[in-house]
C-alpha cells in the first residue's frame, strides 16, 4: 500500500501554566440551640500563562476541526426529539418539589383519622421559604501575551508553496475573572492592550523550513491603540477595554462595556476581501428557527438584560477603497468620546417591555475626506446630545381586542451644536469615487446571482444616454487645485491655479492644446474648503461666454 506522508504543523508554542486551587475558607459556630457555619471565604481557582503564548491557526485546520465536531455530533445519536423528551421530563418531575405544601391547622383537629392527635404532642413547624445557598466562588484566568497568527495556503499547482497571511491579532495582559457571591455573580474581561496587524503585499513566500508564519510577515497594523489618560487616584494607565457583567438572582443584568484607550482603525478593500478569502470555504452553518422560537429568543433578551453602557475615547476610523484603482479616495471618521446608555424596563408580564430609555453623546466628532494625500475637512468637529424615552402600550390578551401601534409615547431631546460644514469639487469627487469602489466590491463578493445581476442590468437604462461625462468638465474631471500668490504661476497640466489677487483668477492647462467653443460657469451656492471674497461666492447668476 502507498503511504501518504503526513505534514504537522504547531498550533500553540511555549505554553507554561500555573494553575493555584484555595479551599474555602469558614468559621463554625457551636452552641446550645444550634451549629452554624459563617463562611469567610469561598473557592478559589487561578490559572496564569507564565509565558506569552503564540498560536497558529490556519484554515485547513479550522476545516478539520469544523469536520471532527460536525462527525462527532452527527454519529452520537442523539437529535432534538431525545432533547426536548429528557427536558420534558426532569420538569414533570422537579415540578412537585416546587408546589405549596398544605398544613393543618393549629386551632382545631379534623375529626377524621388521626383525631386522637392532641396539641400537647403535636409540633406544628411554620414552614419558611428556604433560600438556597450559594457556594461563593472566584475564578481568575491570567496572561502575558497572546499572539494568533492567522494564515491559509494558496495552492500552486500540485503543491503547498505559498503562505498567506491573513490577520495577526495581539493581545497584551488579558484577563478572565468570574465571581460568585449570594446577591449577584459578576463576570469581568479586561485586555490591557491589542493590535490588529496584517501583510502589505498578497502572498509571501516562504521557505523549505517555514510552516507557519512569523512575526515580521505582518508589517502594517491597522488597529492600533495609544495612552489614555491615568487615572486620578492611582495614577495608572487605563487598560483598552473593559467588559462587566452582573447577574442578579432576582433581576435582568447589566452590562458595561469602556473603552479606556484612543483607537485608530485603517481598513481598506484589500483586507475585507483577504478576509472574506478565508471564510468563504468555511462551513457556516446557520440554524433556522421557527417564529414561535424566534419571538421566545426576543422575549428572553428583554428578560435578560436591564441596561446596557458603553463609553469611549478618541476613535479613528479610515476606510480607503481604491485598491487597485486609477483613484485612492479616503474616507476618515473621527470622534473624541462617546457615551452611550440603554436601560430596559419590564412589565409584570415576562414577554412585554414597559419602557426604553437611551441616551447618546457624541463629542467633537468630524469627517475629513482625500483624493491625493490631502486631507480635507468635511465636516468640522461637532458636538451632539440625544436622549429617547419610549413607552410601549400592554399588549392585549384579548383577540378582539385591536391595537394599532405598541409604541404609545416617545419623548426625544436633542442638543445639537453649530454644524459646520465644507464641500467642494474634492469632496464630491472622493464621494463619488468612494461609493462607487465600495459598491463594486459589495456586488463582486456579495452580490447575488448571475442570472439576477443580467436581469437587473438588462431592466436598467443604459448610463451613456442619459449622462456623458467629459475630461474637459472641471468638476468631474482629473483636475487638482492649486493655491498660489504669485500671479504668473502656471498650472501643469490638470491642474487648476487660484491666484491671491485683488481680483481672484482661475489657469487651468489641458494635457494637449485644444479649441475651446464657450465657458460655462455655475456658481456653487455653499462654502468650499478654500475661502475667497464673498461676492464672488453670492454670484447667484449663470455665466456663458464663447471662445473664437
Amino acid at each position: 500500500q502507498d503511504r501518504s506522508s503526513a505534514l504537522v504543523t504547531p498550533v500553540v508554542s511555549d505554553l507554561d501554566i500555573k494553575c493555584i486551587v484555595a479551599p474555602p475558607i469558614s468559621r463554625t459556630t457551636s452552641s446550645k440551640s444550634q451549629r452554624w457555619n459563617k463562611p469567610i471565604f469561598g473557592l478559589s481557582f487561578e490559572v496564569n500563562l507564565t509565558t506569552d503564548v503564540e498560536c497558529f491557526i490556519s484554515k485547513t485546520q479550522v476545516q478539520l476541526m469544523q469536520t471532527i465536531l460536525k462527525e462527532n455530533i452527527m454519529n452520537s445519536g442523539l437529535s432534538n426529539d431525545d432533547v426536548t423528551i429528557d427536558v420534558t421530563t426532569t420538569d414533570t418531575r422537579t415540578a412537585p418539589s416546587h408546589l405549596p405544601q398544605v398544613a393543618a391547622p393549629e386551632e382545631k383537629l379534623d375529626s377524621g383519622i388521626g383525631s386522637e392527635f392532641s396539641h400537647k404532642n403535636r409540633h406544628v413547624i411554620k414552614s419558611r421559604d428556604s433560600k438556597p445557598d450559594v457556594q461563593e466562588m472566584e475564578c481568575l484566568v491570567t496572561a502575558g501575551g497572546l499572539s494568533m497568527f492567522v494564515y491559509e495556503h494558496s495552492k500552486m499547482g500540485k503543491a503547498w508553496n505559498r503562505l498567506v497571511p491573513v490577520v495577526r491579532v495581539s493581545l497584551i495582559q488579558p484577563a478572565f475573572n468570574c465571581t460568585r457571591r449570594a446577591d449577584s455573580d459578576t463576570i469581568q474581561i479586561s485586555c490591557f492592550d491589542i493590535s490588529l496587524a496584517k501583510c502589505k503585499s498578497n502572498t509571501r513566500s516562504a521557505d523549505n523550513t517555514q510552516l507557519v508564519p512569523s512575526a515580521q510577515d505582518y508589517d502594517v497594523i491597522w488597529f492600533r491603540t495609544g495612552d489614555g489618560s491615568p487615572d486620578k487616584h492611582t495614577e495608572l494607565t487605563p487598560a483598552f477595554v473593559n467588559f462587566t457583567c452582573k447577574l442578579y438572582p432576582s433581576s435582568p443584568a447589566d452590562l458595561k462595556l469602556d473603552f479606556g484607550r484612543p483607537i485608530w482603525i485603517d481598513v481598506d478593500l484589500g483586507l475585507l476581501e483577504r478576509l472574506k478569502d478565508f471564510t468563504t470555504d468555511l462551513n457556516m452553518q446557520e440554524t433556522k428557527l421557527d417564529n414561535e422560537h424566534q419571538t421566545s429568543s426576543e422575549s428572553d433578551l428583554m428578560n435578560i438584560v436591564r441596561s446596557v453602557a458603553i463609553s469611549t475615547d478618541y476613535v479613528a476610523i479610515t476606510a480607503t477603497a481604491g485598491q487597485d484603482m486609477e483613484i485612492d479616495p479616503v474616507v476618515k471618521v473621527s470622534c473624541s468620546s462617546m457615551n452611550l446608555g440603554v436601560s430596559l424596563k419590564a412589565d409584570e408580564r415576562e414577554d412585554f417591555c414597559q419602557r426604553i430609555a437611551a441616551n447618546l453623546h457624541l463629542c467633537a466628532i468630524t469627517i475629513s475626506t482625500s483624493i491625493d494625500d490631502k486631507l480635507l475637512s468635511f465636516l468640522l468637529p461637532y458636538d451632539a446630545s440625544i436622549d429617547l424615552e419610549l413607552f410601549c402600550s400592554s399588549p392585549s390578551i384579548s383577540q378582539d381586542t385591536y391595537c394599532v401601534s405598541a409604541v404609545k409615547e416617545i419623548f426625544v431631546w436633542l442638543d445639537l451644536g453649530l454644524l459646520q460644514v465644507n464641500f467642494g469639487q474634492q469632496h464630491l469627487r472622493c464621494m463619488n469615487a468612494f461609493t462607487q469602489n465600495v459598491m463594486a466590491f459589495i456586488n463582486t463578493h456579495f452580490g447575488g446571482n448571475a442570472d439576477d445581476i443580467d436581469a437587473n442590468s438588462a431592466s436598467l437604462p443604459d448610463p451613456t444616454s442619459t449622462f456623458h461625462r467629459s475630461d474637459d468638465d472641471l468638476r468631474t474631471g482629473p483636475f487638482k487645485y492649486v493655491t498660489s500668490a504669485a500671479s504668473d504661476t502656471r498650472p501643469n497640466p490638470y491642474e487648476i491655479v487660484f491666484s491671491d489677487e485683488s481680483l481672484p483668477t482661475m489657469t487651468w492647462r489641458y494635457p494637449e492644446p485644444r479649441a475651446l467653443c464657450g465657458i460655462h460657469i455655475i456658481p456653487v451656492p455653499f462654502t468650499t474648503f478654500t475661502s475667497y471674497p464673498s461676492p464672488v461666492m453670492e454670484e447667484d447668476r449663470l455665466v456663458s461666454s464663447s471662445c473664437f
